[in-house]
Protein backbone atom coordinates (compact mmCIF):
# COMPACT_ATOMS: atom_id res chain seq x y z
CA UNK A 1 0.00 0.00 0.00
CA UNK A 2 1.58 3.23 -1.26
CA UNK A 3 1.89 5.79 1.97
CA UNK A 4 -0.59 8.88 2.57
CA UNK A 5 -0.99 11.76 0.37
CA UNK A 6 2.14 14.14 0.92
CA UNK A 7 1.65 17.80 -0.62
CA UNK A 8 5.80 18.07 0.00
CA UNK A 9 6.66 15.98 -2.86
CA UNK A 10 7.37 17.13 -6.18
CA UNK A 11 4.62 14.81 -7.76
CA UNK A 12 1.68 13.06 -6.90
CA UNK A 13 -0.58 11.66 -9.66
CA UNK A 14 -4.56 12.27 -9.81
CA UNK A 15 -7.82 12.37 -11.54
CA UNK A 16 -11.28 14.32 -10.76
CA UNK A 17 -14.42 12.38 -9.94
CA UNK A 18 -17.44 14.47 -11.64
CA UNK A 19 -19.73 11.89 -11.18
CA UNK A 20 -20.13 11.44 -7.39
CA UNK A 21 -23.56 10.23 -7.35
CA UNK A 22 -22.64 6.92 -8.42
CA UNK A 23 -20.73 6.21 -5.34
CA UNK A 24 -23.18 8.24 -3.06
CA UNK A 25 -26.83 6.62 -3.89
CA UNK A 26 -27.74 10.35 -4.40
CA UNK A 27 -29.79 11.62 -7.80
CA UNK A 28 -27.54 12.97 -10.48
CA UNK A 29 -28.42 16.96 -10.31
CA UNK A 30 -29.28 18.74 -13.75
CA UNK A 31 -26.58 19.39 -16.28
CA UNK A 32 -25.30 22.91 -15.91
CA UNK A 33 -24.39 23.00 -19.79
CA UNK A 34 -26.55 21.02 -21.71
CA UNK A 35 -29.68 23.21 -21.00
CA UNK A 36 -27.48 25.85 -22.84
CA UNK A 37 -26.96 23.45 -25.64
CA UNK A 38 -29.96 21.74 -26.53
CA UNK A 39 -33.89 22.56 -25.78
CA UNK A 40 -34.20 19.20 -24.25
CA UNK A 41 -37.36 17.70 -21.59
CA UNK A 42 -35.76 16.66 -18.91
CA UNK A 43 -38.66 14.65 -17.38
CA UNK A 44 -38.96 12.80 -20.51
CA UNK A 45 -35.49 11.67 -20.49
CA UNK A 46 -35.30 10.59 -16.55
CA UNK A 47 -38.59 8.77 -17.67
CA UNK A 48 -36.71 7.25 -20.61
CA UNK A 49 -33.54 6.16 -18.39
CA UNK A 50 -35.44 4.72 -16.00
CA UNK A 51 -37.32 2.41 -18.06
CA UNK A 52 -34.00 1.63 -19.71
CA UNK A 53 -32.99 0.17 -16.39
CA UNK A 54 -36.28 -2.02 -16.28
CA UNK A 55 -35.38 -3.26 -19.46
CA UNK A 56 -31.79 -4.11 -18.49
CA UNK A 57 -32.98 -5.62 -14.97
CA UNK A 58 -35.83 -7.79 -17.47
CA UNK A 59 -33.13 -8.92 -19.53
CA UNK A 60 -31.18 -10.16 -16.73
CA UNK A 61 -28.28 -7.39 -17.04
CA UNK A 62 -28.04 -6.37 -13.31
CA UNK A 63 -27.63 -2.70 -12.30
CA UNK A 64 -24.06 -2.07 -9.94
CA UNK A 65 -24.75 -1.23 -6.54
CA UNK A 66 -22.89 1.61 -5.23
CA UNK A 67 -21.02 -0.52 -3.11
CA UNK A 68 -19.55 -2.13 -6.34
CA UNK A 69 -19.50 0.79 -7.60
CA UNK A 70 -17.00 2.26 -5.21
CA UNK A 71 -15.12 -1.16 -5.02
CA UNK A 72 -14.75 -0.86 -9.34
CA UNK A 73 -13.58 2.80 -8.70
CA UNK A 74 -11.22 2.00 -5.93
CA UNK A 75 -9.56 -0.97 -7.71
CA UNK A 76 -9.08 1.06 -11.11
CA UNK A 77 -7.41 3.88 -9.17
CA UNK A 78 -4.72 1.19 -7.15
CA UNK A 79 -4.35 -0.30 -10.36
CA UNK A 80 -3.70 3.06 -12.16
CA UNK A 81 -1.22 4.14 -9.21
CA UNK A 82 -3.42 7.25 -8.11
CA UNK A 83 -2.23 9.60 -5.20
CA UNK A 84 -5.32 11.19 -5.20
CA UNK A 85 -8.62 12.43 -6.24
CA UNK A 86 -10.85 15.54 -6.27
CA UNK A 87 -14.02 15.13 -6.12
CA UNK A 88 -17.19 17.15 -5.92
CA UNK A 89 -18.81 17.32 -2.73
CA UNK A 90 -22.11 18.82 -3.64
CA UNK A 91 -23.50 20.78 -1.08
CA UNK A 92 -27.07 19.46 -1.20
CA UNK A 93 -25.88 16.26 -0.72
CA UNK A 94 -24.86 16.61 2.92
CA UNK A 95 -28.64 18.65 3.44
CA UNK A 96 -31.15 19.24 1.08
CA UNK A 97 -32.84 22.45 3.01
CA UNK A 98 -31.00 25.04 5.12
CA UNK A 99 -31.48 24.17 8.62
CA UNK A 100 -31.78 20.32 8.01
CA UNK A 101 -29.44 17.63 9.83
CA UNK A 102 -26.73 16.66 7.81
CA UNK A 103 -25.53 13.57 6.07
CA UNK A 104 -22.86 12.06 5.44
CA UNK A 105 -23.05 10.08 1.75
CA UNK A 106 -19.49 9.98 1.37
CA UNK A 107 -18.66 8.21 4.21
CA UNK A 108 -18.16 4.95 2.34
CA UNK A 109 -16.44 5.95 -0.40
CA UNK A 110 -14.03 8.06 1.51
CA UNK A 111 -13.09 5.09 3.87
CA UNK A 112 -12.28 3.08 0.77
CA UNK A 113 -10.02 5.04 -0.77
CA UNK A 114 -8.32 5.34 2.22
CA UNK A 115 -7.87 2.36 3.17
CA UNK A 116 -5.73 1.90 0.21
CA UNK A 117 -3.89 5.03 0.63
CA UNK A 118 -5.79 7.06 -1.86
CA UNK A 119 -6.20 10.83 -0.64
CA UNK A 120 -9.50 12.68 -1.67
CA UNK A 121 -9.53 16.15 -1.80
CA UNK A 122 -13.23 17.36 -2.07
CA UNK A 123 -14.64 21.33 -3.41
CA UNK A 124 -16.35 22.50 -0.24
CA UNK A 125 -19.14 25.10 -0.32
CA UNK A 126 -19.30 25.39 -4.05
CA UNK A 127 -21.70 28.10 -5.14
CA UNK A 128 -23.03 26.79 -8.13
CA UNK A 129 -27.04 27.03 -8.50
CA UNK A 130 -27.48 23.31 -8.55
CA UNK A 131 -25.52 22.57 -6.03
CA UNK A 132 -27.38 24.52 -3.65
CA UNK A 133 -29.49 23.31 -0.85
CA UNK A 134 -33.17 24.97 -0.66
CA UNK A 135 -33.61 28.42 1.44
CA UNK A 136 -30.63 30.29 0.25
CA UNK A 137 -30.64 33.98 -0.94
CA UNK A 138 -27.31 35.20 -2.02
CA UNK A 139 -28.44 38.33 -3.20
CA UNK A 140 -31.09 39.74 -0.46
CA UNK A 141 -28.65 38.18 2.38
CA UNK A 142 -24.94 37.58 1.04
CA UNK A 143 -23.72 38.07 4.73
CA UNK A 144 -26.13 35.04 6.00
CA UNK A 145 -24.84 33.04 2.50
CA UNK A 146 -21.18 33.35 4.05
CA UNK A 147 -22.63 32.62 7.61
CA UNK A 148 -23.69 29.27 6.37
CA UNK A 149 -21.39 28.66 4.06
CA UNK A 150 -18.88 28.69 7.35
CA UNK A 151 -21.20 26.51 9.05
CA UNK A 152 -21.12 23.62 6.12
CA UNK A 153 -17.78 23.61 5.74
CA UNK A 154 -17.16 23.47 9.84
CA UNK A 155 -19.57 20.61 9.63
CA UNK A 156 -17.78 18.76 7.00
CA UNK A 157 -14.20 19.66 8.07
CA UNK A 158 -15.00 18.48 11.51
CA UNK A 159 -16.93 14.88 10.23
CA UNK A 160 -13.95 13.99 8.04
CA UNK A 161 -10.54 15.56 10.88
CA UNK A 162 -9.67 12.24 10.34
CA UNK A 163 -9.65 11.06 7.14
CA UNK A 164 -9.38 14.21 4.88
CA UNK A 165 -6.19 16.63 4.87
CA UNK A 166 -6.88 19.13 1.63
CA UNK A 167 -10.08 20.73 0.91
CA UNK A 168 -10.79 22.52 -2.19
CA UNK A 169 -12.59 25.89 -1.26
CA UNK A 170 -15.16 27.20 -3.79
CA UNK A 171 -14.26 26.48 -7.44
CA UNK A 172 -12.97 28.46 -10.53
CA UNK A 173 -13.43 32.72 -8.80
CA UNK A 174 -12.13 33.69 -11.42
CA UNK A 175 -15.10 32.27 -13.80
CA UNK A 176 -17.64 34.01 -11.20
CA UNK A 177 -18.35 36.20 -14.15
CA UNK A 178 -18.87 33.96 -16.56
CA UNK A 179 -20.54 31.29 -14.22
CA UNK A 180 -23.52 34.10 -14.11
CA UNK A 181 -23.52 34.60 -17.47
CA UNK A 182 -24.35 30.88 -18.18
CA UNK A 183 -26.46 30.82 -15.04
CA UNK A 184 -24.45 28.53 -13.78
CA UNK A 185 -24.38 30.71 -10.25
CA UNK A 186 -27.33 33.00 -9.28
CA UNK A 187 -27.35 36.61 -8.01
CA UNK A 188 -25.18 39.59 -8.55
CA UNK A 189 -22.85 39.06 -5.30
CA UNK A 190 -20.74 37.00 -7.30
CA UNK A 191 -19.72 39.69 -9.25
CA UNK A 192 -19.01 42.06 -5.84
CA UNK A 193 -15.21 42.09 -4.68
CA UNK A 194 -16.12 42.73 -0.98
CA UNK A 195 -18.36 39.63 -1.31
CA UNK A 196 -15.64 37.48 -2.63
CA UNK A 197 -12.67 38.24 -0.75
CA UNK A 198 -14.96 37.54 2.51
CA UNK A 199 -16.50 33.96 1.19
CA UNK A 200 -13.18 32.45 0.22
CA UNK A 201 -11.17 33.91 2.75
CA UNK A 202 -13.94 32.55 5.31
CA UNK A 203 -13.90 28.98 3.65
CA UNK A 204 -10.04 29.21 3.82
CA UNK A 205 -10.13 29.62 7.61
CA UNK A 206 -12.84 27.31 8.07
CA UNK A 207 -10.14 24.40 6.27
CA UNK A 208 -7.11 25.89 7.48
Amino acid sequence: MRSDFDILKRFNFGLNIDDPWRYTGMKEPKSIIIPHLLKLDFEKIEIAGKLGEAVARALGRRIATVEEEIIALTNALVDAEIDFVRCWFPWNYFTEKIGDEYNFPFDNMVRALKEKGIAVIPVVACGYSRMLPEGINIDKEPNKYIEIAAEHARELVNHYKNSIRVWQIENEPNWWEMHVAADWRSGVAWLEGKFRYELLKMLNDCCA
